[in-house]
Formats: structure tokens, C-alpha cells, sequence
């Protein structure tokens, strides 16, 4: 941790040394260039206005006659005086003497020429005449120590050509020293100055730079320090690079002994070997659950392994991430042992209920067959009345059996609508047949009130809607000893293609105290406990109405008041379509007077005696001739033998079932490419999962037992027709 803190410190001051410097050569650079360049500037201004001063000096010379000292004198004293730069004017002849010598009385600097260094100056001025062309002479190495510049410049007076001589000048150099020292002071303060800036501004800048990178870095720190899970960096040779707090702590915790610490510590290297082979091998990343012996104890790690690059070394090294998941993998298993268990039970209930449907439904289905056929005899009142009492209770069995197998369905999931075309006119006249019976019996009215601009022809699970309202319904005319029971029909509105509808049905019944209102749709629930001894039921029909509802997309509400009764409505959206997409309108059960039946053959297999019964009984009314068998492998070769119309055959059959019946014969026509015969499931399965198997098997459909006249004379009519 303690190099880490010491590599940030190290990155901000890189950082900082870098910019600063960068800066500082920068500000020196222009410092440097401009201070050259004013010297250069200065010096140059110096030189020609010293130029100037001599050449004026020259012209003035030439109109002053030289035979006497006295006009030369005056002439450079008022020179001296009057500019401020001349320190000193030296006149010298050609042979030596000093014509004029005049200082300013500051300079104290001893002064003595000798007119023959100048010689050849004096000769190259024999021959230029033009002022402007003059040759001047700076001697500035005469006078390095010294703070002037010493100018010569020969001279011929005009006047006396024969006269002829040096202008020694002497001008101050200290004004522009001056100005060049107080040029280095102004640029050293301002140097300085802006190396402070410079300073602060790379501070500030080196901080905002590596602010990102000391995040990232003191980000890295903390998950090394604080995550609770092992961190692993190293190199390719093996060497751990970085390793989280979590991952040190395992190694310096108390082992039972060094043994114990040796194989766990063992168990780590032959994992990060393992690891380390597969990334060399290209992989970029690498996900592998390890378990570990610490002891007598087992830990399970899931681990998760890569490849990061040192950006100091360049070097390629690998990054191992593990958690120990020992608690969550005991969980997981736990739990996966107990979904086993669930799915179990799952699987042993709905066996349970199958069997129990089967076994409930075999027996009713001779019990529902000949009651309905003792109906359409000749009978006393009172057989009549024996008759519809023992149809009641059988169809009320049935109804709670069913209600057991919906409930069931649609609390393991498997429960799914199934949608299609279907007239609501339709939809209420079927209700108005199946309690005709009922209203009449307690004496009350049934009454419609499907309001005219509802759509009528909709798509929706006509089915499941149809088992709603006669849920519905079906209450309503339990509870109300008299008045009536209204089914309803509203529309609240409509968008493009799809209306939303209000289903209700109102009851004049015993109502519902308002603190019961919030538990009727709970499962096994009623209003009371008196509700069940008065008049009967299981509590499951409000569930499942609540739950189809729900399934379908609505909410279903309801309002009561004891006494006077009760309203159950719901909601649902519904696709509009159009009458020619209908199935024509017939009678459930209509009479198959149009259908000549007397050619057509059907087999019925089934091991029940009472069912062949039955059976012989409805399709001799129909004019059809049947054949039976009472297993399935004697009912191969009559299959086989005699072109059936259609076969029924009983799925749970002793020896040979339904199933491999089906597959021996399927077998037979693909091997004898003959056309497959139309056979039917006839069975009390009514899971919709067995049912599906069944078709998946090779069966034509099916015919669901226990049934009556009227189903009998649908399913011939469907597949006879």
C-alpha cells in the first residue's frame, strides 16, 4: 500500500516537474530573446546618434580656421556642454599637436593619443570627400573597462587642404548600461514573477492531470484494502505482484497447523496454474468454479481470471478475481434440492389429480350416459324427477372435479388461453339454454341485457369466457331464492380495432356483508361458513373467475348489500372482427337428420363394459354401425382388416394401452403407405399437457369423457361430416 502512495506522489511531482520546466524554458527563452534584442536595439541607437554627433562635429570643424587654438577650444568645449553623452573631443594635428582638448569634469580618466596609430585612417581619408562617405573609426577595444566608446574620424579642412588631421570623440556607454541593467533587473523580476505563476499553475495543473489517475488509483487501493473477495495480480512467472487484504488474511489466520496452511496454500498455486495455462493459451478471459480443502472444511471459489499490461514495464500480467461462493453454492444446492422436491410434489399432485380425475370420470361417464338416455325415454313425474336429481348431483360432481383440475393448472403455470372467433349473441344464447333448466326449477327470471352497439363478433378464449359467467351465473342462482338474475353487456368505449366491453351480472339474492367482500375470491373462501352447509360448494369458482380475468387482461369487482343482492362485473378489451370470419351458427347437439350415417364404421376400443354399452346404445339412435374391442391388441388387426371411418380408442387399457396401440398401427400404414385412419383418443385425461401428448403421438383428436347426447352428436357431425 505504502508504494502505491509513494507511486502517486511520484506521478503529481513528474507531472509538476515536467509542465514547470517546460514553462521555465519557455519564459527564459522569451526573456533571453527580447533582452538580446533590446541591447542590440540600444547599442545601435548609441552608435548612430554617436555617428551623428561626429559628423556634425566634422562639418563644423571644417568652417573653423586652424591657426589658432582658440576657435578650436571654444568650438569643443560648447560641444562638451552642450550633449550630455560626449564625455571628451581630442583634436590632433597630423604632426601631433593638440589643437583642441576638451571634458566633461566628471571624467577623470587620463587621456593621451598619438596621431601615428591613426595613419592609415588618415590615408584612406585622403581620398573621400563626401561628409556621408566619411570612414569613422569605433575603438572600442581601447576602452573594454571603461564605460564609453571611443570614436576617430579623420579630417581636411576646407579652407587649407594642406591641414589635416584626427576628431577623437569619447561618448558615454553608461546610459545605455543603465537601461541594459535595469532591462536584466525588470526581466529578471518579471521571470521570476511568472516562474511563481508558473509554479502555481503547474501545481494546480499537475493535481487536475493525475486527479483522474489518484482516483483511479486510491479507487484500486480501496478494493484491494476493503473487498471481501481474494485479488490476485502476478506476474507470468508466478511472483503476486498485488493482492487484496481479503486474500493476505486467508494465509495469516490461525490454521490448525502448518500442514493444514502448506496444502491450502499448495491448493491456491496449482489453481493459479491452471488459470495461468489458459490465458498464455490466447484466452481473454477465464471463468472457473474451484473448490478448496481448508482443513476438514470445504470452500467453494468462483474465480474469474485476466490479462492487464504494466504500463511502467510493459509487461503482460495476470489478474485473478475470486469469491468465495461456499455459502451461496450450499444455498444454491439447498435450494435446487428443494426445487427438486417442489417439482416433486408438483409432479406427485398432479398425478394424484389425474388419477382421481380418470378414476372419478370413468365411473361418471356411465352414470351421466345412462341418465341422459333414461331422459329421452317415456317416464312417470316422479322418475323424471329421480332422474334430473341424479343428473344434478352427477354434473355438480363434475363441475367440482373440473374446478380441482382448473385450479390446479393455473397454479402451476401451465395454465394458457387459448384465443379465437367467437358472437357474443352466440356466447348468450348457449348461457340462456344451460340455466333454463335451473331458473325454472327455483322459480326466477333470467334476463339479457346485451345493449345494441356492442360489437358482437370478437376474438377472445371463448372457452375460458364462457366458464367466467357461468361461474358467475351459476353463484348468482345458488344465492337468490327469488327475483331474478341479469346478465349484462356494456360498451365503455372503443380504440381502432379493439372495444372495451363491461360483462355484469346482478342478482336479487342474500347479499354479501361488506367485511366479507375482501375474502370471496380467495381460494377455499366464502362469505361464511354457513354458505358451504347451505349451499354447498368448494370456494374455488370465484378464485378461478378472478384469476381467468386476470389472465385475460381484466380486474373483476363486485358490490352488495345484504338483502337485496349482488352485482359481479369485469372488464375486458377485445378484438373486433367481422360475421364472415365466424364458424357458422348451429344447435349444440343438433340432429344429424342430414347426414347419412348408415355406411359410415366406427371402432370403439375401450376395456369398460358399461362405456361399450353406452356407446352401442347412442350410435344405434344415430344409425351408425360400430364395431367394438376391449384391448388394444386385438383391435390392431381389426384396424388393419376393416376401413373404419373413424376409431375411439381408450388410452388406459390393461396390456397394450391406447398409446402403443396407436404407434403398431401408424407403423403398418407408413410401412404399407396406406392413408392413416382417423383414430381418436377416447379418455377421462383431461390435462391439457396429456391431451397435446396425444396429438403429438399421432392421435386425430379426442373425445373427452364422461359426455352426453349432445357431445356425442358434435364430435360425429366434426369428423363425419
Amino acid at each position: 500500500m505504502n508504494d502505491n502512495r509513494s507511486n502517486l506522489h511520484s506521478i503529481n511531482a513528474k507531472i509538476t516537474a515536467t509542465f514547470f520546466t517546460l514553462i521555465i524554458f519557455i519564459i527564459i527563452s522569451i526573456l533571453y530573446f527580447s533582452h538580446t534584442v533590446f541591447k542590440t536595439t540600444i547599442t545601435e541607437t548609441q552608435k548612430q546618434l554617436t555617428k551623428s554627433l561626429v559628423n556634425t562635429l566634422q562639418l563644423s570643424i571644417d568652417r573653423i580656421s586652424f591657426s589658432g587654438k582658440y576657435h578650436a577650444q571654444i568650438f569643443a568645449d560648447s560641444i562638451i556642454e552642450r550633449e550630455k553623452d560626449i564625455l571628451f573631443i581630442y583634436i590632433l594635428s597630423e604632426d601631433n599637436k593638440v589643437i583642441a582638448l576638451s571634458k566633461k569634469p566628471n571624467f577623470k580618466t587620463a587621456l593621451k593619443f598619438d596621431v601615428n596609430s591613426y595613419l592609415d585612417l588618415m590615408a584612406h581619408g585622403d581620398h573621400l570627400n563626401d561628409i556621408s562617405d566619411k570612414y569613422l573609426f569605433s575603438n572600442e577595444t581601447c576602452c573594454e573597462d571603461l564605460s564609453y566608446h571611443q570614436m576617430v574620424m579623420p579630417y581636411r579642412a576646407d579652407f587649407d587642404n594642406t591641414k589635416s588631421g584626427i576628431i577623437i570623440v569619447g561618448v558615454s556607454s553608461a546610459n545605455v548600461e543603465e537601461k541594459l541593467n535595469r532591462n536584466v533587473i525588470i526581466s529578471l523580476l518579471i521571470g521570476a514573477f511568472t516562474s511563481l505563476i508558473a509554479l502555481t499553475f503547474a501545481l494546480h495543473f499537475s493535481q487536475k492531470l493525475s486527479r483522474p489517475v489518484n482516483n483511479l488509483a486510491q479507487t484500486f487501493n480501496g478494493l484491494l484494502k476493503y473487498a471481501p473477495v481474494n485479488i490476485i495480480i502476478r506476474k507470468k512467472s508466478g511472483e503476486i505482484v498485488e493482492a487484496s487484504s481479503h486474500y493476505r488474511e486467508i494465509f495469516e489466520q490461525q490454521f490448525r497447523s502448518n500442514l493444514v496452511r502448506k496444502s491450502y496454500l499448495n491448493q491456491w498455486k496449482f489453481t493459479f496454474s491452471e488459470i495461468d495455462e489458459h490465458l498464455r493459451r490466447g484466452d481473454s478471459l477465464f471463468r472457473k468454479e474451484f473448490v478448496f480443502m481448508n482443513g476438514e472444511s470445504e470452500e467453494v471459489y468462483t474465480t474469474i481470471s485476466f490479462k492487464i499490461t504494466d504500463k511502467n514495464s510493459n509487461e503482460e500480467n495476470y489478474c485473478t478475481i475470486g469469491i468465495n461462493t461456499s455459502e451461496e453454492n450450499k444455498f444454491r444446492k439447498e435450494l435446487e434440492m428443494r426445487t427438486y422436491e417442489a417439482k416433486k410434489a408438483s409432479e406427485a399432485k398432479t398425478s394424484f389429480l389425474a388419477t382421481m380425475s380418470h378414476e372419478i370420470r370413468t365411473p361418471l361417464t356411465s352414470i351421466i350416459g345412462f341418465l341422459g338416455l333414461l331422459e329421452d325415454s317415456i317416464l312417470s313425474d316422479t322418475q323424471e324427477k329421480y332422474i334430473k336429481t341424479a343428473m344434478g348431483a352427477s354434473e355438480n360432481l363434475l363441475a367440482l372435479i373440473n374446478d380441482i383440475l382448473d385450479y390446479s393448472k393455473i397454479e402451476s403455470k401451465d395454465f394458457k388461453l387459448e384465443y379465437g372467433n367467437m358472437s357474443i349473441d352466440s356466447l348468450c344464447e348457449d348461457l340462456a339454454g344451460i340455466f333454463e333448466h335451473q331458473v325454472k326449477e327455483k322459480n326466477i327470471e333470467f334476463r339479457m341485457n346485451l345493449e345494441n352497439d356492442v360489437h358482437k363478433d370478437v376474438v377472445t378464449d371463448s372457452l375460458r369466457l364462457r366458464q367466467v359467467l357461468i361461474n358467475l351465473i351459476g353463484n348468482a342462482i345458488k344465492f337468490t331464492p327469488k327475483g331474478y338474475i341479469e346478465l349484462g353487456v356494456k360498451l365503455l368505449g372503443r380504440d381502432g380495432e379493439y372495444e372495451r366491453l363491461r360483462f355484469s351480472v346482478t342478482d336479487t339474492g342474500i347479499g354479501i356483508a361488506k367485511e366479507q367482500l375482501t375474502n370471496i375470491f380467495e381460494q377455499f373462501s366464502q362469505a361464511d361458513n354457513s354458505i358451504s352447509r347451505n349451499y354447498g360448494g368448494t370456494g374455488l369458482g370465484l378464485s378461478i373467475t378472478r384469476k381467468l380475468i386476470q389472465m385475460m387482461g381484466g380486474s373483476i369487482h363486485v358490490s352488495s348489500e345484504v338483502g337485496t343482492g349482488s352485482t359481479f362485473y369485469f372488464d375486458l378489451d377485445f378484438k373486433m372482427i367481422n360475421e364472415s370470419e365466424l364458424m357458422p351458427k348451429r344447435q349444440k347437439g343438433e340432429e344429424l337428420s342430414d347426414i347419412d350415417l348408415s355406411k359410415r364404421k366406427i371402432l370403439v376400443v375401450d376395456d369398460e363394459e358399461s362405456n361399450r354399452q353406452l356407446m352401442n346404445l347412442y350410435m344405434s339412435k344415430l344409425g351408425v354401425n360400430i364395431d367394438f374391442c376391449d384391448n388394444g391388441a386385438d383391435s390392431i388387426p381389426m384396424v388393419i382388416d376393416n376401413k373404419y371411418d373413424l376409431v375411439l380408442m381408450d388410452i388406459q387399457m390393461p396390456g397394450l394401452d391406447g398409446v402403443q396401440t396407436l404407434k403398431e398401427i401408424r407403423e403398418f400404414e407408413r410401412m404399407n403407405n396406406l392413408d392413416s385412419t382417423k383414430i381418436f383418443a377416447f379418455t377421462a385425461n383431461v390435462f391439457k399437457e396429456q391431451l397435446d401428448e396425444y396429438r403429438d403421438q399421432g392421435f386425430s383428436g379426442y373425445l373427452l369423457k364422461p359426455f352426453k347426447k349432445s357431445d356425442i352428436v358434435d364430435f360425429i357431425r366434426t369428423n363425419l361430416s
